[in-house]
């Protein structure tokens, strides 16, 4: 076993000593350039589809809620014209649509969630090329792009009231 090894170590030596020599560090450097492109408008799509799906959800909360007073002013009318069943129907129909509220509501910060990861992860990925940048311009540009993910993603957690 032990020659094995020893040879398996060396095999895989001379390949990397190989691989080094053929590298170029520019190509390297533009594909990984293009590759965390890719990243960013994979994860600005992703963004935006989480906003748009958001913003859906704040629209259904509004509906319910304008539903909720809807629900109350009709239980309250019932009651007034002393029609008990109508009123606890509405009443029970009300309490549906608070429950529905909540759902809603926690289906909001689960989005906020998945945003804040979203641009953290893409700014820590950023952040990598942009160590490795040195004087390449191309990747120096990613300074700033990760300032603005992770202030982005600082500030939507500020105001969250994310329960897992």
């Amino acid at each position: 076993m032990g020659l094995f090894s020893r040879f398996a170590t060396i095999v895989k030596a001379k390949i990397s000593a190989l691989l080094n020599r053929a590298e170029n560090p520019n190509e390297t450097l533009d594909y990984s350039y293009e590759k965390q492109l890719e990243s960013l408008q994979n994860v600005k799509r992703g963004v935006a589809d989480v906003v748009t799906a958001k913003k859906r959800l704040q629209l259904q909360t509004q509906q319910l809620e304008q539903n909720v007073v809807k629900l109350d002013t009709q239980a309250r009318q019932a009651l007034a014209a002393g029609r008990e069943d109508l009123a606890r129907m509405a009443l029970e129909r009300k309490t549906a649509a608070q429950t529905q509220l909540q759902d809603l509501d926690r289906q909001v910060d689960d989005l906020d969630y998945y945003l804040i990861l979203a641009r953290w992860k893409l700014g820590v990925v950023l952040e990598q090329g942009y160590q490795r940048a040195g004087d390449d311009e191309k990747l120096q540009m990613f300074g700033p792009i990760v300032l603005e993910l992770m202030k982005g993603a600082a500030e939507l957690a500020e105001t969250t009231d994310y329960r897992s």
